[in-house]
């Protein structure tokens, strides 16, 4: 239940553990999130704001 209170949508695809994020990465104006396993998520632009605030910003 923790895991889910902490947790987002990032892409369509793709719905996300925070913690389990350790890096991003800018490809262009493309944001890619690193996770802890090494697996690359991308990050739709309807997504984007809210994921410059919470890892970027």
């Amino acid at each position: 239940m923790e895991a889910e209170a902490d947790g987002f949508q990032v892409h369509r695809s793709w719905w996300i553990s925070a913690d389990r994020v350790v890096k991003t990465r800018r490809d262009g104006r493309k944001i890619v999130l690193i996770m802890r396993n090494g697996l690359e998520i991308p990050v739709s632009r309807t997504h984007q704001a809210m994921v410059k605030e919470r890892f970027l910003g």
